[in-house]
């Protein structure tokens, strides 16, 4: 088991701009070598619903313009550093928004999870008894 773990946290908003626009392989390894580091997590998939790659199952970043975990990941490994990949699964904003049916009802008939509305703040939780769950094996396979 690799002593130094890092799970690099990325819930990204579809507001920020310019996501990984300055990636730099050699500054990511850098800094990995710098903090004694041999393996991070780094994110396929977000909270928000954002895939940090090309997908044709989901949604890429809508202010991505490459496949920035690809470039981590060849970068961590080419320093043999592992590299686990994090894929969010019952939280997915974008497909809250898009299948308000797939998303967690409560025994009261409310929306559950960290936030009732869909204009709410935080994240929105989905139910793994609709065809969400569909959807996240899809993204897995």
């Amino acid at each position: 088991m690799r002593f130094r773990q890092i799970h690099l946290d990325f819930h990204t908003s579809p507001h920020i701009p310019n996501i990984g626009e300055q990636f730099d392989a050699r500054q990511w390894q850098d800094a990995l070598k710098l903090g004694h580091v041999n393996s991070i997590t780094c994110f396929s998939k977000c909270h928000h619903g954002w895939s940090y790659h090309p997908t044709s199952v989901g949604r890429m970043h809508p202010h991505l313009k490459f496949d920035l975990l690809r470039a981590q990941f060849e970068a961590a490994k080419a320093i043999d550093v592992n590299v686990p990949i994090y894929i969010s699964a019952g939280l997915d904003d974008v497909m809250a928004g898009e299948h308000p049916e797939w998303r967690e009802i409560t025994v009261e008939g409310r929306y559950g999870g960290w936030t009732a509305a869909i204009t709410s703040a935080g994240f929105h939780t989905m139910c793994f008894g609709s065809d969400y769950l569909n959807y996240l094996c899809e993204q897995i396979v």
